[in-house]
């Protein structure tokens, strides 16, 4: 989550830019904007490729972590998972091809400015910590190691529980069993009765 927020969010903020300077968020208005805003191409690039899960940006940490889960509990959903990185690609890198080259469509686009100070140090602090996720991940991941650890005991717990009371041995088949106010079926008392 943290790593899609940061990616999308910054997404979303060079797409802000684009529209201060443009007043129009239709792809079709955009074309040879990097010849006019080349550090803003280039960090919207950036933004782009996390998104993507470029290594050694922090989308590939956030979508290998997930896919490798994933593929483990059910490998067709992680096939479906994969597919819509590669659609993502598509779009994406098309769309940043629209809009940054190509010949300028828009008149309003030869008067742009590049990033300005203030600009600059709302995108840098996030390709920051975008490089920071990706080369060193240890650093968040060893955070939730406690947490992650916790959760999976207790999963492992409940289904050592279930399979231990789904057994044989633990229900009597022969006859209907009324449960207690807890809802489990004891092996002493299949019947439930007190």
């Amino acid at each position: 989550m943290l790593n899609h927020g940061l990616s999308t969010g910054m997404l979303f903020l060079c797409v802000g830019l684009l529209y201060e300077r443009a007043h129009t968020r239709f792809i079709d208005d955009f074309g040879g904007v990097s010849r006019r805003m080349p550090v803003f191409a280039g960090l919207f690039l950036i933004a782009i490729l996390s998104s993507l899960g470029l290594p050694g940006l922090n989308g590939f940490i956030g979508e290998i972590l997930c896919l490798f889960g994933v593929f483990t509990a059910n490998k067709i959903w992680a096939i479906m998972a994969v597919t819509t990185v590669i659609v993502a690609a598509a779009y994406l890198l098309g769309m940043f091809q629209r809009v940054m080259h190509g010949p300028v469509k828009n008149d309003r686009i030869a008067g742009f400015k590049d990033l300005s100070l203030r600009e600059l140090a709302v995108l840098i602090p996030i390709v920051f910590l975008m490089f920071w996720i990706g080369l060193f991940p240890g650093t968040f991941l060893r955070k939730m190691e406690a947490t992650v650890a916790g959760y999976i005991s207790s999963v492992k717990n409940r289904e050592s529980i279930f399979v231990r009371e789904r057994t044989p041995a633990s229900i009597d088949s022969g006859s209907r069993t009324s449960r207690p106010a807890d809802g489990r079926i004891h092996p002493e008392n299949p019947r439930g009765n007190r």
